[in-house]
């Protein structure tokens, strides 16, 4: 009899060993098990609006989130102080010392259910409720342990303060308005840090019902709910007295304010630009000043309504030193339809008219040496199939550089480009950043001094302000061959030409920015469809532009008559004008008008015949005549060298100063007819020569290393490309 009982006890105990670790086993091992098979999904947290800032941190643009709603992300240092205590305290009282559940609130609300015979009260912990902002459920019972298995799984995997943010950024404040930063700021038009007591009481109770408890629908519900809130903080002795008849006593009013869309062109290249950036971040800070940005919306917005209704402007303003942008329009009126508001006119490929002028004049003095005192003919040119002519329909004679350039002349620039040479010039405006477009099948030529091409106006913004920068000395980046293009020209030559723009002018005088006087240059492209200005100061660039988006004839106004009258008003908006000025200074010689012989005027017949050449000795003339060659490397040859070395390049006869290409790449310029090719590796290479005639050569070649027993380390072996060449052999010092 008592063995039997001693196996009863111990089977009993046994069995409830085995409870017990069953128990543990389904109250551990299982929810860690379903957390495993079952993940929480939080892309709803993550798929958060995308603010952009100005550089100071000022709301430019926000976004919709990916899901169409405005779920403003918290921001830390902004986070609503009273909010989150009258949230804690009217929603879960005992938030930080349950895990996800409560059991004492589950307890309470199942016997309010029964004694009432209905669902008086839920017992949702902020946990639970956050659970189901992030991935909602049906409302039944399967829907409730869904919402507790999750609620424990957030306090698994985040901490208290996680937690709330995600109900602070999740929250639900009516239509597509999420989350307490949203609501601040479209309701009260302010940060959430900033929110009244009174008015976090009510963001505290809209998320319970917020069609009812919306003051314009129902105002009466609206505060009774936000009371509710405050009478519980009185209770708990969280606020005081005088603060809950303060809050109480106001009306919920609510100032309702549409999200910001400033600088909407500019914030779209942003969030494109920084696409990976814009997914991950919730704010993107550009360089933009937001109070000039603003202004300058305005002015354009104001200038608009005088024009036509198709027609449209776009400006932007970067500052010199940093070339970042400190205003940029792509269009004033993003929304018009009939304006095509919507096209970033900055961006577009449009025709320049005229503001390439300086830069033909720029290569003048810096390549062919010309000064702003050589003259140059402003007659027709009867000679060529090109036959241009200029704006007004009259021509002045024999006309300085300088005042060809202010007075904006077509003739004597068409003339200066064919002694520039198109493609010379092209290239080299493509290697500061500036994508000329043509038509299909086109080549530069000498309407691109008239705007025959297409430019778009940022990037030619830029230029202008490696102008500026080269002008001025701004920079030591200006000051020298940069490792991504060779300088604009030399500083001289940069300055003799702001000097000569500075001198531009309408009917009201020449343009300042306090004392300093401004260089700019208008353009006004075939047609009137597209007028441009383009101004710099030491400190500052800056672009407008006026015409049709739609590239139909538009107002019949030149850029001058147009744009300077806004120009004066843009720079009225640059902060800080200087209150003194003094020009940089270059060696009196370069500004002389006494010039050599051969610099006194523009010979064109030098370049078509240069036996006409005055002041030249009939050994130089004999040697320019001679057609520029490559010498080596051959046409069609292959190099074997044995290890890495130099090759010299070497040419002959054309006229200096020259420009040497390499697989497309500018590698030199000027006057010396040989240059040192550090080579490293096998391959195929090009080597164009343009001669300041625009004349070109061109050597195919190609570069192979392997050592043979009849290599000389000090000569490189020429071996035939085909079958038909001979073998030759050439010095490769």
């Amino acid at each position: 009899m008592l063995s039997s009982n001693k196996n009863t006890t111990f089977r009993y105990r046994r069995t409830l060993m085995l409870t017990a670790l069953l128990l543990l086993l389904l109250l551990f091992a299982v929810p860690r098990l379903l957390d495993r098979c079952f993940p929480l999904d939080l892309q709803r947290y993550q798929q958060h609006s995308l603010l952009i800032t100005d550089r100071n941190g000022e709301w430019l643009r926000w976004y919709l989130s990916p899901d169409q709603t405005w779920r403003l992300p918290l921001q830390q240092h902004r986070l609503p102080n009273d909010y989150l205590m009258l949230l804690i305290n009217y929603e879960d009282r005992r938030f930080y010392q349950h895990s996800g559940i409560d059991y004492r609130a589950v307890m309470r609300a199942v016997g309010q259910n029964l004694t009432e015979g209905r669902i008086v009260s839920g017992a949702s912990t902020l946990s639970m409720q956050t659970a189901r902002l992030l991935m909602p459920h049906s409302r039944g019972w399967s829907g409730k342990f869904t919402e507790l298995f999750r609620a424990w799984q957030l306090e698994h995997h985040f901490s208290k303060a996680q937690i709330l943010q995600m109900y602070m950024q999740l929250a639900p404040m009516g239509g597509n308005l999420e989350g307490v930063t949203s609501a601040a700021y479209y309701y009260f038009n302010k940060p959430a840090d900033k929110l009244s007591l009174a008015e976090a009481a009510w963001l505290v109770s809209l998320p319970q019902s917020p069609y009812y408890y919306h003051p314009l629908r129902y105002p009466q519900r609206a505060k009774q709910a936000r009371d509710r809130v405050l009478q519980r903080a009185l209770e708990a002795e969280l606020i005081s007295p005088a603060q809950y008849q303060s809050a109480v006593s106001q009306a919920v009013e609510i100032q309702v304010t549409a999200f910001p869309l400033i600088a909407p062109h500019f914030s779209d290249q942003k969030r494109h630009q920084h696409r990976k950036q814009a997914d991950e971040q919730a704010v993107i800070k550009t360089s933009l000043h937001k109070p000039l940005q603003v202004e300058l919306e305005k002015l354009l917005l104001r200038s608009l309504y005088q024009r036509h209704q198709n027609s449209n402007l776009a400006a932007a303003i970067i500052d010199n030193h940093s070339g970042e942008y400190l205003a940029y329009v792509g269009s004033a009126d993003f929304f018009s339809q009939a304006r095509s508001g919507q096209v970033d006119m900055l961006q577009a490929v449009r025709s320049p008219g005229s503001t390439l002028k300086p830069f033909i004049t720029l290569f003048a003095f810096d390549w062919l040496n010309y000064q702003p005192a050589t003259l140059i003919q402003d007659t027709p040119i009867t000679a060529d199939s090109y036959q241009p002519t200029n704006y007004d329909g009259h021509y002045q004679g024999e006309i300085s550089l300088a005042t060809a350039l202010v007075r904006s002349r077509n003739v004597p620039a068409v003339r200066l480009l064919r002694m520039v040479n198109p493609f010379r010039f092209n290239h080299h405006l493509q290697q500061q950043g500036l994508t000329l477009y043509y038509p299909p099948n086109a080549q530069p030529n000498l309407a691109v001094a008239l705007g025959g091409v297409g430019i778009k106006g940022s990037q030619l913004l830029q230029l202008y302000r490696t102008l500026a920068n080269c002008a001025y000395q701004n920079s030591a980046e200006e000051k020298t061959v940069s490792n991504r293009s060779p300088r604009l020209a030399t500083a001289q030559s940069c300055w003799q030409v702001s000097e000569i723009l500075q001198q531009s002018q309408d009917q009201n005088g020449r343009i300042f920015w306090g004392k300093e006087p401004v260089a700019f240059k208008t353009g006004t492209a075939y047609g009137w469809r597209d007028q441009w200005l383009f101004a710099y100061t030491k400190q500052y660039s800056l672009v407008l532009w006026s015409g049709r988006a739609d590239g139909k004839f538009a107002e019949q106004r030149a850029s001058a008559e147009d744009l300077i009258p806004l120009l004066r008003n843009v720079l009225n908006l640059l902060p800080h004008p200087p209150h003194s000025y003094t020009p940089p200074s270059y060696p009196l010689a370069i500004r002389s008008g006494s010039l050599p012989p051969h610099l006194q005027r523009i010979n064109e017949q030098s370049i078509a015949n240069p036996q006409r050449a005055s002041g030249r000795t009939q050994s130089a003339v004999s040697a320019a005549h001679l057609p520029l060659s490559i010498n080596t490397p051959l046409h069609n040859s292959q190099l074997e060298f044995p290890q890495a070395r130099d090759l010299s390049l070497q040419i002959s006869g054309g006229k200096p100063p020259y420009l040497w290409f390499l697989n497309d790449n500018l590698i030199e310029q000027g006057f010396q007819n040989r240059y040192l090719l550090p080579i490293n590796g096998n391959g195929s290479y090009r080597l164009v020569v343009v001669d300041s005639n625009g004349d070109s050569v061109q050597s195919d070649f190609r570069i192979r290393f392997a050592a043979t027993p009849q290599s000389n380390p000090n000569r490189a072996q020429i071996i035939p490309a085909t079958a038909a060449e001979p073998a030759t052999s050439a010095s490769a010092d």
